[in-house]
């Protein structure tokens, strides 16, 4: 209610730098050609602007669907945000790995992302979320369409997504990973 979005709204979220390389321009083009068919649609950003975000976003400042896009900065707390959305959507053009991915999987979101190394390891296509090609916005725009449409496949896929996140990415397993890599180490030199 803070935010203005309804209770039956439909959130699309994304969490990171706005800049120009985590694909906002496609996710703002995509949201705006879907939006304009349903009201129900808001795209809620988390992170703070850098570079050229700003004006990206504000490209569709005249438009129907620029009250349903909001901005809330960075947040030490995505998991507030998390909370409320539908899928969590990431186009990046690069990622070394897509952590914020994992974490909303643990929150049971789906992620819409792009077909890219880092992003292709923490999404498995088809289970997990969906993957599309880079710079694409009409496959991202499909692709969302798609889940926010079939609420089975959408709640189906945050399930899956939080069964791998909880067992491929606990802080006990990957603390564990990272010791035995540690004591690996150790022992070639």
């Amino acid at each position: 209610s803070q935010l203005g979005i309804p209770a039956d709204g439909k959130v699309i979220l994304f969490v990171g730098r706005i800049t120009q390389d985590k694909g906002i321009q496609e996710l703002v083009d995509a949201f705006h050609s879907i939006a304009l068919h349903d009201v129900s649609l808001h795209l809620l950003l988390v992170g703070p602007f850098e570079d050229n975000g700003k004006a990206i976003v504000d490209s569709v400042s005249s438009s129907d669907v620029a009250t349903r896009i909001h901005s809330v900065g960075f947040s030490d707390e995505p998991e507030k945000y998390m909370a409320i959305a539908d899928l969590l959507c990431l186009p990046s053009y690069r990622e070394g790995f897509g952590t914020v991915v994992i974490e909303a999987g643990a929150m049971a979101l789906p992620t819409v992302g792009t077909d890219i190394y880092g992003l292709s390891d923490a999404v498995v296509n088809g289970v997990t979320g969906v993957l599309v090609p880079p710079r694409d916005t009409r496959s991202l725009g499909e692709a969302l369409t798609r889940l926010l449409v079939d609420d089975d496949a959408r709640l189906r896929m945050g399930e899956k997504a939080n069964a791998r996140a909880c067992s491929e990415f606990s802080s006990a397993k990957c603390a564990t990973l990272l010791l035995d890599d540690y004591k690996r180490l150790l022992n070639e030199r």
